[in-house]
């Protein structure tokens, strides 16, 4: 059934100058051998002329019923993480993973999986996530991360030694500061370097806040939390941070999916 699949819910382009282009779009809801919502993503190698060879598909190394394999996705230097945030572990039932693929000329070969940081079900981990270079990092959201309250919310940041295939790290799991129920922390994540911007679209009764914090790898992590932005609206259901990014040079750009502007809504 290939009605309904959600393609073009997540995109990705990988510039790898050492290797061929792709193109990536998600579509979460693929039926894969039968199953439901499996998820894919579709591959494109794009040629210099722009025109792209043939697709193919990148699917999870063990497909599940429901799994959402593509809710998000990002791709950097030679890898390819995709959020799978309703896959069953042995961490709890949905409490999700990132699968993690890695460029061999016009092939992406699975070689890491990152289950939920903790035990517990229905943690969502992998609801969003961002690869970052110099140094290798990662960053996945957990919307429900057992650490915390009801969907409280908690961003893990990991590292991996650059320009080789070392497994990721566990640097360091952020929450907000004075973090509550449906705060939604980590719902939207991006990050360049060691800088790590994290959003809370249910911060403050639905206001929103973005947290932005600079963490090392290492034998050491070091966590240091650099700014937090908030709305400017006074009212409720901003939903600021919705969505998060950010430059290098140290631009951040903001979603605020609730916001009523001049009467209109988003």
């Amino acid at each position: 059934n290939a009605a309904n699949t959600k393609f073009g819910f997540a995109v990705a382009i990988e510039r790898n100058p050492l290797a061929t282009p792709h193109l990536f779009v998600a579509a979460f809801q693929t039926y894969i051998g039968g199953l439901q919502s499996a998820g894919a993503v579709h591959a494109s190698p794009t040629l210099a002329s722009g025109a792209t060879d043939t697709p193919f598909l990148v699917t999870h190394p063990s497909p599940g019923f429901q799994d959402r394999f593509g809710v998000c996705l990002d791709a950097a230097g030679g890898a390819l993480a995709v959020g799978t945030p309703y896959d069953d572990t042995s961490r709890g039932v949905d409490s999700g993973s990132v699968q993690i693929f890695e460029q061999s000329g016009s092939s992406w070969n699975h070689v890491e999986t990152l289950d939920a940081v903790n035990s517990g079900d229905n943690q969502y981990f992998g609801i969003s996530l961002s690869l970052a270079r110099n140094p290798s990092g990662l960053c996945v959201g957990s919307e429900n991360d057992a650490s915390g309250l009801s969907f409280q919310g908690a961003a893990h940041v990991y590292y991996r030694p650059s320009g080789t295939s070392n497994p990721f790290v566990l640097a360091a799991s952020l929450q907000a500061p004075d973090g509550q129920a449906l705060d939604d922390f980590g719902f939207s994540v991006a990050g360049i370097g060691n800088t790590w911007v994290i959003g809370a679209r249910g911060y403050d009764d639905l206001r929103g806040r973005v947290f932005e914090y600079f963490v090392t790898g290492g034998q050491n992590p070091t966590v240091t939390l650099r700014n937090q932005l908030s709305p400017t609206s006074a009212a409720g259901g901003d939903l600021f941070g919705h969505a998060v990014d950010l430059d290098d040079i140290g631009g951040i750009v903001i979603g605020a999916q609730g916001h009523r502007a001049q009467g209109l809504g988003g």
